[in-house]
């Protein structure tokens, strides 16, 4: 009550002076409701603010105190002890009283650990049990191989680090180069942690060495578990050489990767004469060995190259490589158009796969799902047998009788989507004959006769009876009409 007395006298006194209102600065609003959740201080908004001010005290009289617009602060503190918080907000030309203190009390020294060039610091040692905590988009970026070198026993060793991420991060639509360019490789175990790393372009490409884009470049030997990547971008009308893109990589090579999700699009228009060759998928351009397990894509590849392997998650797995996708569902819109020429001859070579562009060998294809339009095409025509759409656009097979060599299970595609059907009046007479010529290659590859491999159209997708032998209870869901995965966390795998 003798706040609002003396407020009254105030605008009384000021009246009577014709002084603006403003210029009266006392504290006349109710102090914010502060309180600690985790390693978060959170306050309550207030009505009209400008901004807040914090302030941070470690023991009676160290500390600071510093603005901010927004209602939290991450406490990000090394050295054990009590800290304490209050705040208040500023309102025109006048602040709140100050909030009740809130402590928040660190049991022991965190470890930390340097960037390569020394600038960076970070939370954690990279240990499984001590990762690195990635709390901002500069630490993201600074990470680099993901390995250190140490002696032990007079011995050069180089392990592999372990990181976390702690909260969502937003590029703002600003152009990213990969973490690793040229021959580096990221060798790390990265856990997304169920945030989301968003809005942010590749439209810049590497000076030197092959091109593999994505968000880390290349992989090996690393995991990359629980991440999700939205709004991801890139867009070019010219490059020089062969590459490799993917969202989370170009390359991938002996690594895991494990409940990521990816919504963006790849659309690179170059038309090249030479013999170029052009892999991109919306997860990883081009694998070798690696493991792909309940993950999902959303989105566009338009890819005007060379020779073109397009899919909704890889865009081709290796010769002789043991390649694993299991439980996961790719919603894309996938175009390619292969543009090259060998000493002035036509040598194209254009596949737009739901899943793989093209599949030259792996270990295992299961439970997986492409709802995904495909176009594939090739200048003045091209040669029909490297031209391909389907769950794989193109794939190996016994070139005496044409038929796949490679054998996956319990897979489906939307032949709608792929602009087919079947029916008296078509070149198909039943599903199973559609089927059987575009689950791979189109029409010049034929499934092989232990592939378990479906055929459904648009409304079927939201019917769960139409996926057989799914796990609906834990891993596949149906929401808002969509097949869909569960929410899960994975562990990190090590690929031998």
């Amino acid at each position: 009550m003798k706040k609002y007395i003396v407020l009254l006298l105030c605008i009384s006194i000021l009246a009577s002076l014709s002084i603006p209102f403003t210029a009266c600065s006392i504290s006349f609003a109710a102090a914010p409701e502060i309180s600690i959740d985790g390693e978060t201080v959170v306050w309550s908004e207030m009505q009209n603010a400008d901004y807040y001010s914090l302030k941070i005290m470690f023991g009676d009289t160290d500390g600071y105190e510093l603005t901010t617009n927004e209602t939290s602060y991450k406490i990000k503190f090394v050295k054990k002890g009590d800290y304490k918080f209050s705040v208040r907000a500023k309102i025109g030309q006048a602040y709140s009283a100050y909030s009740d203190v809130a402590v928040f009390t660190l049991e022991k020294d965190i470890n930390t650990s340097k960037s390569d060039d020394g600038k960076v610091t970070y939370r954690g040692s990279g240990t499984q049990d001590d990762p690195i905590l990635i709390e901002s988009a500069t630490q993201l970026l600074s990470i680099k191989t993901g390995t250190k070198k140490q002696v032990v026993n007079d011995i050069n060793e180089t392990i592999q680090l372990y990181y976390k991420q702690t909260c969502d991060i937003d590029f703002g639509g600003k152009d990213v180069s990969p973490i690793c360019t040229g021959s580096q490789r990221f060798s790390g175990f990265y856990d997304g942690n169920g945030h989301v790393i968003s809005n942010f372009t590749q439209n810049e490409l590497p000076k030197s060495g092959y091109i593999y884009m994505g968000l880390f470049g290349s992989l090996e030997n690393a995991s990359v578990i629980n991440l999700t990547i939205k709004d991801y971008s890139s867009t070019l009308s010219y490059v020089s050489k062969g590459f490799g893109w993917g969202a989370i990589a170009g390359y991938s090579k002996l690594s895991n990767i494990e409940n990521c999700h990816v919504e963006g699009s790849i659309k690179i228009n170059s038309p090249m004469n030479g013999i170029y060759y052009g892999y991109a998928g919306l997860l990883v351009g081009e694998s070798f060995g690696s493991r792909f397990v309940r993950c999902s894509t959303k989105g566009e590849i338009n890819l005007v190259f060379s020779k073109c392997f397009a899919g909704g998650l890889v865009g081709a797995t290796n010769m002789g490589a043991k390649d694993v996708i299991d439980n996961c569902v790719s919603y894309a819109t996938i175009s390619t158009r292969s543009t090259g020429r060998n000493s002035g001859e036509v040598e194209t070579t254009s596949y737009s796969g739901g899943l793989i562009g093209f599949a030259t060998s792996f270990k295992m294809v299961s439970n997986s799902v492409a709802d995904s339009y495909l176009s594939a095409t090739a200048i003045d025509g091209g040669d029909p047998t490297t031209i391909g759409i389907g769950i794989f656009g193109g794939g190996k097979f016994r070139s005496s009788n044409g038929l796949s060599m490679l054998i996956y299970s319990n897979c489906y595609f939307n032949y709608k989507k792929m602009g087919l059907d079947f029916g008296e009046e078509y070149e198909y007479k039943t599903l199973e004959e559609l089927v059987n010529r575009y689950a791979i290659g189109g029409r010049t590859v034929m499934q092989n006769p232990s592939t378990t491999v479906f055929g459904f159209k648009d409304e079927q997708i939201s019917d769960a009876k139409t996926f057989k032998s799914f796990d609906f209870e834990n891993v596949w869901a149906i929401e808002d009409g969509k097949l869909t995965l569960r929410d899960y966390s994975a562990t990190h795998t090590v690929i031998e």
